[in-house]
């Protein structure tokens, strides 16, 4: 299985107790630690604290979420910061705005709402005003407006 771990890149991480599988078909994997994901999600300590602490290694299962939108999520658990693969960046904030409300993982959602804002005003400086530019512009506004609309609500 192809993922990511913070613990080793060879993939032999002895001291994991907590496995993610992700993807559309499960295909990706993350490794890391129960406390980290209680510690930072509502959502994940829920789901790991009402299970029977018998287990040694739990697995997790998530599919239908974006792959790459998880994967911000766990590095963030770990790093308090997020890298981003894509331009604008202020789409990926988005997308980690939504991951980190689903699973209530407030310090994320708080992060991602200030990276959108702060990556929104570095873009706006830059671009040109054009009609691929106002395209953006357009689709960013309408989904950060749900977003924060959403975020907003359930706070």
């Amino acid at each position: 299985m192809e993922g990511r771990s913070f613990l080793d890149e060879s993939g032999d991480a002895p001291l994991w107790d907590l496995t993610i599988q992700y993807g559309e078909d499960g295909d990706r994997a993350f490794r890391g630690h129960r406390v980290i994901f209680i510690s930072k999600s509502k959502s994940f300590a829920n789901a790991l604290q009402s299970e029977k602490s018998g287990k040694h290694k739990d697995v997790i299962r998530f599919f239908g979420d974006d792959s790459f939108a998880l994967e911000q999520m766990f590095e963030y658990f770990y790093s308090c910061e997020y890298s981003y693969n894509k331009h604008p960046a202020m789409f990926e904030d988005i997308s980690v705005a939504e991951i980190a409300d689903k699973y209530d993982a407030a310090e994320l959602r708080s992060h991602a709402c200030r990276q959108m804002t702060k990556n929104f005003l570095v873009w706006a400086m830059k671009v040109k005003h054009d009609t691929a530019t106002t395209n953006d512009f357009t689709e960013f506004i309408k989904k950060a407006y749900g977003v924060v609309v959403d975020i907003r609500i359930a706070s």
